[in-house]
């Protein structure tokens, strides 16, 4: 397999405290909106587990990803992450 680096604006955010059940969603567990498009327009495949997302220093795995949609039209990508 090969990896292929894609830049982005992502926006992360914290779970709420109750949704973390220590097991699907695990404390340190963040969601990044990743749009459906990269910083030059380009559209993005959908993220899969397993990929990373590098930002900032950081390295986070996906865990889990949802797809938004509007009229049948791809609005964003909710990923799970976990560093």
């Amino acid at each position: 397999s090969t990896n292929t680096d894609t830049a982005f604006k992502g926006y992360p955010y914290n779970y709420v405290l109750d949704q973390i059940d220590g097991t699907v969603i695990q404390s340190g567990d963040l969601r990044i909106v990743v749009p459906p498009y990269d910083t030059s327009d380009v559209a993005l495949s959908e993220p899969e587990t397993s990929d990373f997302i590098l930002g900032l220093g950081d390295a986070v795995q996906i865990v889990s990803v949802q797809t938004v949609y509007s009229a049948g039209i791809v609005m964003c990508y909710l990923c799970q992450v976990r560093e």
